[in-house]
């Protein structure tokens, strides 16, 4: 018999892989804390050209595409901080075979209103 046992567990209660091994283990630190996101590559893109309306993004449902452009006007989402500083609204835009495509369109406006 090893040193660990038949518990199957180590001297500090450890639970042991099949065959008596360690866990495997591996230090190391978590990746550095990055803030960019789509939403702040778009938040950016908006600022270059203030008041001008673009197309930011496509949903599947009209209701997300409402809940996006809500999350945008009310800086939901930090990247459109502070909440005013963006207008954004959502439209279905129907296709020529009739299904439609629910966009997401936003500006950026400058300060809060």
């Amino acid at each position: 018999m090893d040193d660990h046992g038949a518990t199957g567990r180590t001297s500090r209660g450890e639970r042991l892989r099949p065959g008596g091994k360690r866990p495997d283990v591996e230090f190391v630190g978590p990746p550095l804390a990055t803030n960019v996101s789509k939403h702040h590559a778009i938040a950016a893109a908006l600022k270059e050209r203030p008041g001008e309306w673009a197309v930011v993004q496509r949903s599947v449902s009209a209701a997300g595409a409402g809940s996006t452009a809500q999350a945008i006007r009310t800086a939901k989402l930090a990247a459109y901080a502070p909440a005013g500083s963006f207008e954004a609204v959502s439209r279905t835009v129907k296709g020529e075979n009739g299904d439609g495509e629910h966009r997401i369109y936003a500006r950026f406006v400058g300060g809060a209103k």
